[in-house]
């Protein structure tokens, strides 16, 4: 009964008091009884709900404030290969699921969980947001690396993960003149950026067409990293997007 909006205790023990406990029962009530007991507006609201009738449209106001993925590694020792692997298949997810909602983000942060469940995080806040998958495991990579550099004694990483965070709308691409000095590299707008750009909505295209498993990068298709099958885990994305909030 207290699942519908509105019984509390005092109107719980009000409708039991005449034998009303169930929402089956409180639908088969109807609303003159149920608005001589409770005053007409409860009474009234209570019954519409009861009988799943509620024409308030349904909103979701929260807007997401990261983007992240990560992946549990077992034990595995920390190489430049693994790293560079599995964050190139992290960056893939996040860059397309950021551009899926078209959005990009300038804080990227990497965590990297060692032996004994301990964690450190690593990140960097770029001058202009990106969504391309190329840059983000170029920042990631060096991120982790970073952080292993800061632990010298830690020899093997069972998870990695990697977020986006300080996320900005990004609906089309805005070219830039080369006029600044520094590194043009992570800018979508100059060249390198607007070829990476180009390319991830490409394989986008394509993927939502025919499937994940249909094209992408080489170094995330052939590497050795162990994942979960894209079919089972875009069967659990479309179960979450249609999962109430």
């Amino acid at each position: 009964m207290e699942l519908i909006w509105g019984v509390g205790p005092v109107t719980r023990a009000r409708l039991a008091s005449v034998g009303i406990r169930t929402i089956g029962q409180l639908a088969a009530t109807g609303s003159p009884i149920l608005e001589q007991l409770l005053g007409t507006s409860a009474g009234s609201k209570l019954a519409s709900l009861s009988a799943n009738i509620d024409p308030r449209q349904v909103e979701n106001p929260r807007v997401a404030k990261s983007v992240g993925a990560q992946m549990a590694l077992g034990r595995r020792t920390a190489t430049p290969e693994l790293l560079r692997e599995t964050l190139g298949y992290l960056a893939d997810r996040v860059g397309g699921r950021m551009r899926g909602a078209q959005r990009a983000g300038r804080t990227i942060t990497v965590r990297v969980r060692f032996t004994q469940l301990r964690s450190v995080t690593r990140s960097a806040t770029l001058p202009v947001p990106i969504s391309s998958t190329l840059p983000l495991a170029e920042v990631a990579a060096h991120l982790a690396a970073m952080a292993l550099a800061a632990h010298p004694t830690e020899r093997q990483v069972t998870l990695l993960g990697l977020s986006v965070s300080n996320l900005a709308d990004e609906a089309s691409l805005q070219l830039e003149m080369p006029l600044s000095l520094g590194d043009q590299r992570h800018r979508p707008g100059s060249p390198t950026g607007a070829a990476h750009w180009a390319v991830d909505h490409s394989l986008d295209a394509v993927r939502d067409k025919f499937g994940r498993s249909a094209a992408g990068y080489a170094g995330v298709v052939f590497s050795g990293v162990d994942r979960v099958p894209e079919e089972f885990r875009e069967l659990a994305e479309r179960s979450a997007k249609h999962e109430p909030s």
